[in-house]
């Protein structure tokens, strides 16, 4: 996965798009999959202008003009319980 955490070991941004060691650029999965639910390729490199990703005419907000703040919705603490049963923990 290609989430690098910041200092503290929280990740807080995720990279729109990776480049390898020869210099290819890739976009995230997250991105390539919403260009696949509108059945298009992401287009390489990922069309990043003025601090801003355009996704299909409109413009999504990017940090450091290459990453996306995580929303965390809720509380900042873990959950009360995890419900072991789940098919997640198996």
């Amino acid at each position: 996965m290609n989430l690098p955490p910041d200092g503290d070991g929280r990740v807080r941004t995720v990279p729109v798009q990776i480049s390898d060691a020869e210099g290819n650029t890739y976009p995230a999965a997250s991105i390539a999959a919403v260009y696949r639910q509108f059945g298009r390729d992401a287009p390489v490199p990922l069309p990043v202008e003025g601090g801003g990703l355009d996704l299909f005419g409109r413009t999504a907000p990017l940090e450091d003009g290459n990453a996306f703040r995580v929303n965390y919705a809720g509380p900042a603490r873990p959950p009360d319980r995890v419900d072991r049963s789940s098919p997640c923990l198996r």
